[in-house]
């Protein structure tokens, strides 16, 4: 009784915050929440396939779309676009996979700063892809971030080098791409009807891969695979609800506070000290793409749509 009480409470006091500092505690909490899955990943890839990581990442999501689906009938995720819903779970797919990978031969921190850097692919794709045009300030801050990530990946370092990197930009190429398809999917679909087939689909596709790498988990393993899946799924939904109660603008810069997560988590868990290229480098990325961010969402403000300047969780 005591204990009810005392969450009736903190819940009452909690919802008196103003809304920015709610939203920043969520994302806080969904940064933590979300390089503890990392961490999962990391520690499961010693035993298992990164594609049946990312199958049983996929599965936990479907099986908790389910009830929603029965629910409200499947008519409601009906799509007229599904070309773009296929592209959508591809990208997505293959950028899950290359972080996946990334995680089990990189370390912690190192991996997750080459994720950040996905808003620097976007700005490059929206202007192939999409025709925006952009101005000086953003496209500098671009190409000091692929500096950032150059200073990083240290190519002409034969003995630093780690050929894992190159697939971590890969999967923030693709990330960026995602973030493009998106953009033009929410135009006239509703965000569950994204998240539906990217669920789905993502499922089926990582099953395929799965299948040829499988190895069957021991009762531990089971609950360990399920696990990392639901704290992929607790972190977007909080991350999630933090863009709901705040403003993108104020509570955006502390999804950065995963790079510190990620870095004591490394070293505590892992034994992974980051040395100063990769410090540099990481530094070098978060200024860019947080600049870029920022500005992202002062021009959505001005045309009244905040949350679309959004890149996704």
């Amino acid at each position: 009784m005591n204990a009810v009480r005392i969450y009736h409470r903190f819940a009452r006091r909690f919802s008196e915050l103003p809304g920015n500092v709610r939203g920043a505690i969520w994302i806080s909490f969904a940064g933590l929440i979300l390089m503890a899955m990392s961490s999962m990943v990391k520690a499961l890839g010693v035993s298992f396939d990164s594609f049946q990581i990312l199958f049983f990442r996929c599965a936990v999501g479907t099986v908790f779309m389910l009830p929603l689906v029965l629910r409200s009938g499947f008519a409601t995720f009906a799509t007229r676009r599904p070309g773009l819903h296929l592209g959508r779970t591809l990208a997505g797919i293959g950028a899950m996979s290359c972080f996946f990978y990334a995680l089990t031969h990189l370390p912690l921190a190192e991996a997750t700063a080459i994720l950040f850097s996905r808003p620097l692919f976007t700005t490059i794709l929206a202007v192939m892809v999409l025709g925006e045009v952009v101005r000086w300030r953003r496209a500098s801050a671009t190409v000091v971030g692929f500096i950032g990530i150059l200073v990083m990946l240290r190519p002409g370092a034969a003995v630093a080098f780690e050929p894992a990197a190159l697939v971590a930009v890969l999967g923030a190429m693709l990330a960026g791409g995602t973030a493009i398809i998106i953009k033009k999917l929410s135009a006239t679909e509703p965000t569950v009807v994204i998240v539906f087939w990217f669920t789905v689909g993502g499922t089926v596709l990582a099953l395929i891969p799965a299948i040829l790498v499988w190895r069957t988990p021991t009762a531990a393993e089971w609950g360990l695979l399920v696990l990392m899946g639901l704290l992929g799924l607790a972190g977007q939904a909080a991350m999630t609800r933090a863009f709901a109660l705040g403003e993108a603008s104020a509570v955006v810069s502390f999804d950065y506070l995963r790079l510190i997560y990620a870095g004591l988590i490394g070293i505590v868990l892992f034994a992974e000290v980051p040395d100063v290229w990769s410090l540099a480098g990481a530094a070098i990325i978060i200024i860019s793409t947080l600049y870029i961010i920022r500005r992202e969402i002062k021009l959505a403000v001005a045309k009244g749509k905040e949350k679309r300047a959004l890149p996704e969780p």
